[in-house]
């Protein structure tokens, strides 16, 4: 639980914001690019064998490349911001949500 619920999206985050600024410090913005589509198709390919493996429709692989562009960033961003509420102390609450207790 620590190194998945904490250190990891920590790295991932640093790691990305680094890759980055290197990447455009000293114009390396293609080879970034490419680190990017290599761990896309690394999802894809990944993602056409379990398809094929549990013989599910094939329009499922597509949906590697949007886990990959936003789903991964956004779970390890809001992770990130839970560890740092946590820390902080800050209750967590439902906010305004309260039951009607209806049918």
């Amino acid at each position: 639980m620590l190194f998945e619920g904490i250190m990891w999206p920590f790295s991932t985050l640093l790691g990305n914001i680094f890759f980055s600024y290197v990447a455009i410090q000293y114009g390396l913005a293609s080879l970034l690019f490419y680190w990017w589509l290599q761990l896309t198709l690394l999802d894809v390919v990944a993602a056409a064998y379990c398809v094929i493996v549990e013989e599910e429709e094939p329009s499922l692989i597509l949906y590697a490349v949007t886990f990959r562009l936003f789903y991964i960033n956004i779970i390890d961003v809001s992770k990130v911001f839970a560890t740092i509420e946590e820390w902080r102390g800050q209750a967590m609450t439902w906010g305004k949500l309260e039951r009607e207790r209806k049918l």
